[in-house]
């Protein structure tokens, strides 16, 4: 029975400790404008939720720098 990886057809890389890594990529997501809804919630969660709004902020700056570090190590 194949796994679903395999199904998909996705491939694995051994490493040096023996170990088979799934090979993953990253697609490239839309930078498309947040609009003026978007920009109504953020203000939205700025003045009335700051402390929940700066853990988004945290959140998005982390997946970004994740992101450019595995494109890194993966090219």
């Amino acid at each position: 029975m194949k796994s679903l990886f395999r199904e998909l057809a996705g491939t694995y890389t051994s490493d040096k400790d023996g170990i088979y890594y799934p090979n993953l990529t990253i697609e490239e997501t839309d930078q498309r404008p947040i609009g003026k809804w978007g920009m109504m919630h953020r203000e939205y969660l700025e003045a009335k939720h700051p402390s929940l709004y700066q853990r988004l902020i945290k959140v998005l700056i982390l997946a970004h720098r994740m992101k450019n570090i595995a494109f890194i190590k993966y090219t």
